[in-house]
């Protein structure tokens, strides 16, 4: 089997304490308050609590309640144990990962946890009938699953895979005897999973309004200090900032930049900043009409202002990006091409890809067509809105016909796994390997929302997850970065710092780099009396 110090070298950070042994209270910090509740404030709503469905991070911060993982990150980017009794065994080839379940863990209708759940959950994950979106990289590279008892899992690898161990991390398991012979697509424990595995137990979710659940008293890691928590909606971040300030409030996640001056002000509230693996981004169709030029996607690039958006919007807070692997990641390449906000040479590289200025309209044109298309945008955050109006205005200025198509998150998931839009704007999420931002999202087997065929970035992929060493790794990473920043296969704009905010009653928040979720530790949560 593999040793531990093997995995901390090739950029794997894990905790090998039983899951019973990690999350105490800090030394010399006051015994946990029991009782009471916490409102999480939020501005989206979750459209499903089953994991397979699902990649919107406000679900994933609901369904954590409900549901549990083999492993999840905590917050310091380790990998550490739940559901499973310790981290995976690994054969010395890296091509077996075992997992050892704990015998403590029963689903809220009584019934043991067992392998078959997992085995089920990895099945479904895998089942072409299902909707599943963005299969993590991991499931494609597993040759065989098998339970050789109740409380072990064997996976066996088709080739070695250094990232293998953040498969499982952070996902939910499905109870096997309640959704068996059901169709997954539209079962109602979707919307409805009272049978979890998790510290708390769904009362109800009323949509447009809340999420309810209370606390488990059979958890296996102890029943949890707070009472319930209430997952509530508020579509509007200054109605959510109103509420927040009346006190009807006690945790937010991402606080846009504009209102973490104030609330820094406000003696009740803790903000907390995380640097993060997220960044924030227009989403380009690489293989929509327009921008299948490279020359356009890159002059678009020319005429947006990231210093002067990071700067005015954002409150000076960030910090533009030019990559995907972001600064905090050990891959992070700082000396990848920068197409700097330059008007002039965006209007000549529109003029070299053939798109003529009509000084009748202002638009350029090519062929007939005009150089026009949307920008598919999340309603209801007063901050994206503003960027996107910025972007509108500046890629007016070199030609371009821009309108912005406000549309809920649901809609806009669907829009950009369909591929029926030019630009999105939006960030993703990814935790401390990088394959978890390069795999899923610019790789020709992931996500690929990006519709992006380069079988080059999908070799240095493909080499980068099977080699060991961590040095040969971030080489692979700094030529697929470079590849991606000269190819413009999207807009970055800035690396996404997590403005979090907890009233300062609350104990115990620990919030998350990427990987995972702030709730993954709310049964450590306690509120002051």
């Amino acid at each position: 089997m593999m040793r531990l110090s093997t995995l901390l070298a090739i950029g794997i950070a894990i905790v090998a304490t039983a899951a019973s042994g990690f999350a105490q209270p800090t030394p010399g910090s006051e015994t946990p308050h029991r009782g009471g509740q916490v409102v999480i404030g939020s501005i989206q709503e979750p459209n499903v609590l089953n994991p397979l469905l699902t990649n919107l991070t406000v679900s994933q911060e609901a369904f954590n309640l409900v549901l549990d993982a083999l492993t999840k990150i905590d917050d310091k980017g380790n990998v550490i144990p739940f559901l499973a009794r310790e981290l995976p065994a690994v054969s010395a080839d890296g091509k077996t990962y075992t997992y050892r379940l704990r015998r403590d863990v029963r689903w809220h209708d009584g019934r043991p946890f067992t392998s078959a759940d997992v085995v089920f959950t990895h099945e479904a994950m895998m089942d072409p009938k299902n909707r599943v979106i963005g299969r993590p990289a991991g499931f494609l590279n597993v040759a065989s699953v098998r339970a050789p008892d109740a409380h072990t899992v064997v996976f066996n690898l088709k080739e070695p895979e250094a990232p293998w161990i953040y498969t499982w991390n952070g996902l939910g398991i499905l109870p096997k005897h309640v959704l068996e012979g059901r169709d997954l697509n539209t079962a109602r424990w979707n919307t409805a999973p009272t049978v979890g595995l998790g510290p708390f137990k769904l009362v109800e979710w009323v949509s447009g309004s809340h999420i309810l659940v209370s606390r488990n008293p059979d958890y296996y890691l102890g029943s949890p200090n707070v009472a319930a928590i209430v997952y509530r909606i508020i579509p509007d971040a200054n109605a959510l900032l109103a509420a927040m300030e009346k006190g009807d409030i006690d945790m937010r996640y991402a606080i846009t930049a504009e209102q973490v001056p104030g609330l820094d002000r406000n003696p009740g509230w803790k903000i907390w900043r995380t640097p993060s693996y997220s960044i924030f981004h227009f989403t380009i169709n690489n293989s929509h009409p327009i921008m299948s030029d490279r020359r356009v996607r890159q002059a678009l690039t020319h005429a947006l202002d990231k210093k002067g958006i990071a700067q005015t919007v954002l409150r000076g807070l960030v910090e533009p990006a030019w990559t995907p692997i972001t600064s905090p990641s050990w891959a992070h390449d700082p000396a990848v091409p920068k197409f700097e906000y330059d008007p002039a040479k965006a209007r000549q590289l529109l003029d070299e890809a053939g798109w003529r200025l009509n000084p009748a309209t202002g638009v350029r044109e090519k062929d007939g067509q005009r150089l026009a298309f949307s920008i598919v945008n999340i309603a209801g955050d007063v901050e994206r809105l503003q960027i996107v109006q910025i972007a509108q205005r500046q890629w007016r200025e070199v030609g371009a016909a821009v309108d912005i198509s406000p549309v809920d998150v649901g809609t806009f998931v669907t829009l950009m796994r369909g591929g029926d839009f030019a630009i999105g704007y939006g960030f993703w999420g990814a935790g401390p390997d990088p394959d978890t931002m390069l795999f899923i999202w610019w790789h020709s087997k992931g996500n690929n929302w990006l519709r992006l065929r380069l079988p080059q970035l999908d070799a240095l992929i493909d080499e980068a997850r099977v080699i060991q060493d961590q040095r040969k790794r971030r080489d692979l990473y700094h030529r697929a970065q470079k590849l991606i920043a000269q190819e413009a296969t999207n807009i970055f704009l800035y690396e996404r710092v997590f403005f979090d905010g907890t009233k300062t009653r609350v104990n115990g928040f620990r919030p998350v780099a990427g990987g995972g979720v702030n709730t993954w530790n709310a049964h450590e949560w306690w509120v002051g009396r």
